[in-house]
C-alpha cells in the first residue's frame, strides 16, 4: 500500500497566508500611493506641475512590501500598474510640458481596480473610489 499511495496520495501544499505584518504594510504602502496620486491629480486640476518625490517614494515602498511576502502574488493588477501605468506617469512627470491630466485619467481607472484587487485579497472595503476618500 506504501508504493500505491505515494503514486496517488500525494498531499496538496497549503496556501500560503498573508500575514497581519504584510497587509498592514502593503495598506500603509498603497495608501500613501493613492493620497500621493490624489495630490497629484488636484495639483494638476489647479493648473500646477505635481512633485513626483511622494509618488516615487510611495511606489518603492509598495514595491518593496510587495516583494517581502505573499501577497504580492495574489495582486496581479497591482503589481501591472506599478510596472506599467505608473512608470509612464513618472516619465510624464519628469517630461516638462507632458500631456499629465489624461495620463491621469486613462491609469485612474487601473489604480482604482488596484485597490478593488487588494480589497478582496485581504477583505478590507474603503466606499467610492479611492481618490474620492483622499480629498
Amino acid at each position: 500500500m506504501g508504493k500505491m499511495c505515494e503514486d496517488r496520495c500525494e498531499m496538496p501544499e497549503p496556501e500560503a497566508v498573508v500575514t497581519a505584518a504584510e497587509q498592514k504594510a502593503v495598506q500603509a504602502a498603497l495608501e500613501a500611493l493613492l493620497k500621493a496620486w490624489a495630490d497629484a491629480k488636484a495639483s494638476i486640476d489647479a493648473g500646477k506641475w505635481p512633485k513626483s518625490d511622494a509618488i516615487e517614494k510611495a511606489r518603492k515602498a509598495l514595491l518593496k512590501a510587495l516583494a517581502s511576502g505573499v501577497l504580492g502574488q495574489k495582486l496581479a493588477k497591482l503589481q501591472a500598474f506599478l510596472r506599467s501605468g505608473l512608470v509612464e506617469i513618472m516619465a510624464a512627470l519628469a517630461t516638462p510640458g507632458a500631456a499629465l491630466k489624461p495620463l491621469f485619467e486613462k491609469h485612474g481607472d487601473a489604480l482604482d481596480e488596484a485597490w478593488k484587487e487588494f480589497e478582496d485579497a485581504v477583505g478590507v472595503k474603503r466606499d467610492g473610489k479611492f481618490w474620492e476618500a483622499s480629498v
